[in-house]
């Protein structure tokens, strides 16, 4: 018994004020990372998706200046997630990201010049509802965002 009696009046470990204290700096924390950890991750998302649009006008464009299937190459806009290259299967976007607005529903690469109709530029708005990017292509086939 008095084995017992030592180890409790030594002092060691810690007190339950101390640990609900410990406690309320790591929820302190964590309700700060959380939604910067989201933010982070929504914008990599929009970047990776508008990466891909841009990759598909580049490659409907290419297929039209090196007169690939002997004519003009289109982008169409199918829905708010999903667009197709005339020579390719669909494409949809992923995590909610959507095209919310089309200032044309399809972009035709002429053949061999690679110029569109866009007259003077077409434009492509890709995002969430908090935050979105904007992509435009030129009559000269320029794409930029």
């Amino acid at each position: 018994m008095n084995r017992f009696n030592k180890k409790i009046k030594s002092g060691a470990g810690f007190t339950l004020i101390e640990l609900l204290v410990v406690l309320g700096i790591a929820s302190l924390l964590s309700a700060v990372a959380v939604p910067s950890y989201n933010l982070i991750r929504n914008n990599a998302a929009l970047n990776s998706e508008v990466q891909n649009f841009i990759s598909a006008l580049r490659l409907t464009q290419n297929f039209a200046v090196s007169a690939q299937g002997g004519t003009g190459h289109t982008l169409t806009i199918i829905s708010e997630s999903s667009y197709k290259i005339d020579i390719s299967p669909t494409h949809y976007t992923d995590n909610g990201i959507t095209i919310i607005q089309a200032s044309v529903p399809q972009v035709t690469f002429n053949k061999l010049s690679g110029t569109t109709s866009c007259n003077p530029t077409c434009t492509f708005t890709i995002g969430l509802p908090t935050h979105n990017k904007r992509i435009e292509i030129n009559n000269q086939g320029t794409i930029s965002y």
